[in-house]
């Protein structure tokens, strides 16, 4: 924690002067606490090496903050099938239209292709690992309590699964919704 506590007064310089006072405050309390480190075991993973895990607060306690469970209804279909039009509303009702707001956050297909996924294409190759990434983060958001709403087109049922799977193996729901809403 030393070496963690020096870093941490540098970085607190660049911060405006309260931030930084309870910015040090809270590491020199964890500090003083005893508290157990946040780095894991260093290890691999695919192409990356000499990396941690690192922990902090439990799913458990995120969603008692916010007060529900994560959870990733993932929207499919067709181009012009309305995904977006429905998943909008959706985000709109949960936030906007209910006595408590719901923390949501909406991965829209063609929105990530302007920044995470600018780099990617059509081909069936791109298109799996766009589903890859979506999935990913989608599980990050509700690991966290997001209601998360990802619409994007996903047309392999292999991929979808994948997706489900990422959701299954962190113990988290999924939901797969297939959007067909006509224009008439």
């Amino acid at each position: 924690w030393l070496k963690v506590r020096r870093r941490v007064v540098g970085m607190a310089m660049l911060l405006r002067a309260p931030l930084a006072v309870l910015f040090l405050g809270v590491v020199a309390g964890a500090a003083e606490a005893g508290a157990k480190s946040p780095y894991g075991e260093v290890t691999s993973s695919g192409k990356s090496s000499n990396i941690a895990f690192h922990t902090g607060l439990s799913r458990e306690e995120k969603w008692k903050a916010v007060g529900h469970k994560g959870i990733t209804l993932w929207m499919t279909g067709l181009s012009g099938s309305g995904k977006s039009t429905v998943s909008v509303a959706l985000e709109h009702a949960l936030v906007e239209k209910q006595p408590k707001s719901y923390f949501v956050y909406r991965l829209d297909g063609d929105n990530l292709r302007f920044g995470l996924n600018r780099d990617l294409g059509f081909t069936p190759e791109d298109r799996k690992e766009n589903v890859r990434r979506v999935a990913e983060v989608s599980r990050l958001f509700a690991e966290a309590g997001a209601i998360v709403i990802a619409g994007l087109i996903s047309p392999y049922a292999a991929d979808r699964q994948y997706a489900r799977e990422v959701h299954q193996n962190s113990s988290l729901p999924f939901l797969e919704v297939f959007i067909d809403a006509p224009l008439a």
